[in-house]
């Protein structure tokens, strides 16, 4: 079975954050899953939403996270428990139910807020390849540890670990 993969720009509304845009490549039809890129952009994840839509009866939807792939980031948009709260509003959008969210590196750092907001659309989330530790030189415990937690989001962009 060969999908087409259609791409839509929506704009959805958050809290204290205003209006943000997200383009979404969605292909295949059944069981919703959203599938969050890692760091290294969306073209990390594409092989594998075809391989799943190609080969099981699968909805998938990979959005572009804002600021990657040449997309706008409102100045507003600044952790990464924001961007899973997007993600939450774009099942909202889409009127998703029973949608399995993975994620990759930061796209799994992403997922795991997501399944800690407790969105009732999410039925699970799987994490691949997800860091929870300090980054940059070896730091003593302080206040002026780095931690993922602690960083915004366009530090979390451009960080090399």
């Amino acid at each position: 079975m060969n999908t087409t993969t259609t791409a839509t720009t929506h704009t959805l509304n958050l809290v204290d954050i205003g209006p943000v845009e997200v383009t979404v490549d969605e292909r295949g039809e059944g069981r919703p899953f959203l599938l969050l890129h890692g760091g290294g952009g969306p073209d990390t994840m594409r092989t594998f939403a075809e391989l799943l839509a190609n080969t099981h009866p699968a909805r998938v939807i990979a959005p572009i996270h804002p600021g990657f792939g040449g997309t706008a980031c409102p100045k507003e948009l600044h952790t990464i428990r924001e961007l899973a709260a997007l993600y939450v509003a774009l099942l909202d959008l889409l009127e998703l139910s029973d949608v399995t969210v993975s994620g990759n590196s930061i796209g799994g750092w992403i997922a795991a807020e997501l399944g800690l907001l407790e969105a009732p659309r999410v039925s699970g989330v799987i994490l691949r390849g997800v860091s929870s530790r300090t980054c940059g030189e070896a730091t003593p415990v302080g206040k002026d540890r780095k931690t993922w937690e602690s960083l915004p989001v366009e530090a979390v962009w451009s960080l090399r670990c």
